[in-house]
Parts: C-alpha cells; structure tokens; sequence
C-alpha cells in the first residue's frame, strides 16, 4: 500500500470513529425524567411532588443504577412492558415487597431466596430484573411510595395552610429522596456535560482532519515542511505519525544540498565537519581516541549532535559522558525518538534520566510503545512515561492484571503507569469506597492512611467528601486532621492479621484452577469482588496471590486476605468458610 493510500485509509477510519463519538447520548435521555424529579422537589408546596408518577421514578433509578450495561432504549424496553403494574404499586400493598427484596438482594441483582421470588410476582416484575443491579432501586422504591403516602396524608388534613405547607416540607427534607435527588441530578448534569466536551472535542478534531484530508484531494500533502500547532493538538497519533514521516523526509531533502556545499567547505579548509565542531566547542579532538574519532568522520553525525544538543545535552556531556551515543544513534532512531516526543509518548526530561533508551533499552522503548499505543492516550493528564522505562514483559502482566477490573478511563491510565498503588485500588473495592477518589487518595501523602480516615468519618456518619467529590481536607492531611496518623488505628475497628503478606503481581493461568472455580462459583459477586462470609475481597488481588505462591491450596486464607483492613468479626466469618470449604475438597 503506498504512502497515499495509508493516509487515506487512516483518515477515513478516524473519521468514521470522531462520527461515532458525535453520536453518543450520554445521560440526555434520562435528563427530562431528572429535571421533571427536581423540579416538583424543589417545589415550595411539597404536595406537587404526589403527582409524580411511580413509572417516571422507578425507570429513572433502574437506569441509573444499570447503565454501565443497559442503554436507555433496553431500560425504557423493559420497564414499559410491566408499566401497568409499576403505577398501581403503593406503600400499604406493596411496602413489604420492597423491604424484603431490598433485604434480600445480592449486588448483581439475584435474590438470596427464592422466596423473594413471591414478592417479584407481586410487584409484577419479570424474571429477566434479576439479572441487574436492584437492590438500591427497592430501597429508594419503598422510601418513594412512602413519601407520596406521607405527602398525600397532610394534604387532606385540615389544618392551617402555612402550618401544612411547613410540616410537608419537614417530612420531605427528613425523607431519603431528599438526599439521593441533588445527588441525582449532579451525575446526570456531569455526565451531559462530559458528554458535551467530547462532542466538542470531536468536532475540532474532525475540522482539522478534514484539512489534511483537502491536502490530499488537492495534491500537496506529500509537500508538506512543517506541522500547524493545533493539528499537533487535535490530530490522531496515527495520522500525526505519518505527517511527522512526511516532514521530516522533506526537510532532509532541503537541507542536503546546504550539507553537502558545508562539506565541500571544509574541504577547502581541511577541517572535516566533527573536527570544526570540537574545535568551536573548546574540545581538543586529540584528547579523543584515535580510531573512534576516524570512524564518527566516516559518518554524517552533525544531525546526531543536533539532536542530542535539543535534549539539553553540552558538547562536553556528548563527546566525553556519552560518546556512545554518537556510534548508536542512527537518523532513523532519531525520528523515531523526535516523533514519541511531539506525540507526548516521551518527554526530554525522561530521556536525559534514562539515556540508555537512546543505546541499549531503545529496542524495548520501541516495544512497550507498540503495547501502549493502542491501549491508552499519551495527551491524559494522568499518563506518566516512566511506564516506557519498564520491560515489555512486565507491562505486558500488569496489562493482564488490570483486565480483571473495571476501571475508569483516568483510573486505568494511572494505575497503569503507577502500578505500585494496585494495592489501594484493592482496598477501594473492599471497602466500597468511590472509585471516583481513588486517584486523590493516591496523590495524598499517605494513601494507606487517608483510606483508614475515610473509614473512620464513614463509621460515625461523618462527610469525607465536599458536594463536588473532593476528599476533604481533613481527611488528607496530617496536619489538619483530629486524629494523627499514629493515632488511626485506636479509633479503627480492624483485626490484626498475623499473616505474611504476599504481593503477587500477574495472573496467568490461575482462573482456570480448580479451586479458583469454585470460589467463583460460591463467592464471586462480580468479576472485582468476593463476597465471603461477612467480608468483600478483591477477587483480582486474591488470583495474583494464589498464583504467586504456585496455587498453594494451604495458603487460601493469607492469599485472600493479605492488604485486606478487617474487623475481628470479619476475619472469622471468612476463616470459617475457609475451613468450610478446604474440608471438602
């Protein structure tokens, strides 16, 4: 395929792909539903709020609480075809179904008995609302239809208006609609406004796709010398690389006539280019080895020193440090390098730290960027290129490792490139922290010590978090929190495990083991997590463990609680099982 036809292709595809983008919907579907909830809840007389209707409330809270896996349309689907029952539902009739599926509901939605199953025919749900995410939607189900029974209640008392409209709005504040609503609203408006981002986003990244794709109908991209600053911004890598291809062959073109006159002159002069570079630069050129020095003449290294000079490099670094360099570097590996830095896949200050990318670890740099490109955006403000400094067999395990979760974007390309904070991750899932704080958590000077804060603040029903989801200061800081870091674990109910720690670090073929399979089949709650006895467990954590220590059954329990913060009562409702479950086998 000729140059052409490849950048045609590549244009084509990205902008089938920005289209795609334009697309997407995000939460404007649920919005109107949303604003119509706020609206009669912000509502001076509380009384509006008992014409909302069951059907608008329960396919807002089914959806949002499932649309990590269902669209609108499937949710909108689902709930019309048993809407005749939803609008009948009322606290006197239907309260206790409620309360007994809220009760008795794992987290992926199946019920923990199959009396339950009653309570689903009576509230005229079919059996395919098993399969998702319900136990939160019961629960503010019941507080609803409790709320519009209240509400409905003081409007038919007669009693002085003000005083009815006051006490309404009482029980209205006090009631859990009142907390979840704003709460509520804050999602859907932050996710409209992502959403709009991203169109905005894909829109200009369209435009100036679009302007390469008229240099291309025109004739004169393959002219091209230089690269406008916002194509650098907006542009695919993919493409990018290829533009970069093009200017560079261009401007070595250019500049080969001018080479050749210099050297010409130097002839004259009979001076060769490297010696006129040591002499201008105050090197003595017979302070260098005799043959070394007759081989960089035998080459063009003008352009290598170039280069090593824009990394900030002093003719004294290039010619007496690393003058390996100069015999290593090709033009070639100088693209390649210029390219991974105009694509944010590699800063300047990365390579001064680590030169031996440029000589010996170039051809795993070259590898490990083929693994990312793919896989993660260079221009994220949470990518950190010191994961090209890794071994490709080491991204290539943590890439394994990080399939087992379910991680945001941001949080997928952070932990990716700082892998040593799998550990707290670990304990987010286990302790059913937001995974929307863990980047912060991490970026506190004790991440092991602010989770154990937040537990504590959770514990006496205490805010860790401001309205717009930041960790509060008290909870990150030492120095502004009432209890010092000494002093956590007096106030914090966890159980002293006398356990080695183990910190696996891949996971291969243990999902296939036998026992694994089991424990999946009896605990798993979802591909992140174990429910076993009373405790959640990082079901990724526990596999790289068990694989660690070569499947070792006897170590089961140190290998599923290691890192894991416990209370006593938790400890032994999972030894038991434990215990439990080894006895059988």
């Amino acid at each position: 395929m000729s140059r052409i036809e490849n950048i045609s292709k590549i244009i084509s595809d990205n902008l089938t792909e920005l289209k795609l983008v334009l697309l997407e919907k995000g939460e404007s579907e649920i919005a109107p539903f949303v604003k119509e909830i706020t609206t009669l809840a912000s509502s001076p007389d509380k009384s509006v709020f008992t014409k909302l209707d069951n059907y608008k409330m329960f396919l807002t809270l089914f959806y949002l609480s499932n649309n990590d896996t269902l669209t609108f349309e499937e949710a909108s689907k689902m709930c019309e075809e048993i809407k005749t029952y939803i609008l009948r539902w009322n606290i006197s009739t239907h309260g206790e179904s409620f309360i007994e599926l809220t009760n008795n509901t794992n987290v992926d939605g199946s019920l923990k008995s199959y009396t339950c199953y009653n309570h689903i025919t009576k509230l005229g749900l079919t059996p395919d609302f098993i399969n998702y995410k319900m136990q939160f939607v019961y629960y503010m189900m019941y507080y609803f239809l409790k709320l519009k029974k209240d509400l409905m209640d003081l409007t038919l008392h007669r009693k002085d208006y003000k005083l009815r409209l006051k006490t309404m709005n009482k029980v209205f504040s006090d009631s859990e609609l009142s907390k979840f609503i704003p709460s509520m609203k804050k999602v859907i408006d932050d996710s409209i406004a992502e959403t709009n981002e991203r169109h905005e986003i894909a829109t200009a990244k369209i435009k100036y796709t679009k302007e390469v794709q008229a240099l291309l109908d025109n004739g004169t991209l393959l002219e091209l010398t230089s690269i406008p600053d916002l194509w650098h911004h907006y542009l695919e890598p993919n493409l990018l690389e290829e533009l970069y291809s093009i200017v560079q062959d261009n401007l070595y073109k250019s500049n080969r006539h001018i080479d050749e006159q210099i050297t010409k002159l130097n002839h004259i002069i009979n001076k060769t280019p490297l010696i006129s570079y040591l002499y201008s630069n105050g090197i003595d050129p017979n302070s260098l080895d005799e043959s070394l020095l007759k081989s960089l003449e035998s080459k063009d290294i003008i352009p290598i020193i170039n280069f090593l000079q824009s990394l900030n490099l002093t003719p004294y670094d290039i010619f007496v440090t690393n003058i390996n360099l100069l015999t290593s570097l090709t033009e070639e590996k100088i693209n390649r390098i210029t390219f991974l830095i105009n694509s944010n896949a590699l800063t300047k200050k990365t390579i001064l730290n680590h030169l031996d990318i440029l000589d010996t670890k170039y051809n795993e740099l070259q590898t490990n960027y083929e693994i990312l490109k793919p896989i993660i955006d260079f221009n994220n403000l949470f990518y950190s290129d010191t994961i090209l400094l890794k071994s490709p067999s080491t991204i290539k395990n943590i890439l394994t490792v990080l399939s087992q979760y379910h991680l945001s974007r941001n949080n997928y390309i952070f932990l990716l490139c700082h892998y040593e904070y799998i550990d707290i991750y670990d304990l987010i899932i286990e302790k059913e922290i937001p995974s929307n704080l863990f980047i912060g958590i991490c970026k506190t000077p004790n991440p092991l010590n602010t989770i154990k804060r937040i537990l504590i603040y959770r514990s006496i029903g205490s805010s860790y978090a401001t309205e717009s989801n930041l960790l509060k200061k008290e909870v990150t800081s030492n120095d502004k929190s009432y209890l010092q870091d000494e002093e956590l674990d007096e106030y914090l109910e966890v159980y002293s495990l006398n356990l080695d720690a183990i910190n696996g670090s891949k996971i291969d073929k243990v999902r296939k083991n036998p026992l694994v399979l089991t424990l999946d089949e009896q605990y798993k709650v979802s591909d992140e997590c174990y429910l076993i006895g009373n405790a959640l467990i990082s079901r990724p954590k526990f596999l790289r463990n068990f694989e660690s220590i070569k499947e070792d059954e006897t170590k089961l329990l140190p290998c599923l609680l290691s890192n894991s913060l416990i209370t006593e009562y938790e400890y032994h409702s999972v030894y038991k099982e434990v215990k439990r479950l080894t006895l059988h086998r």
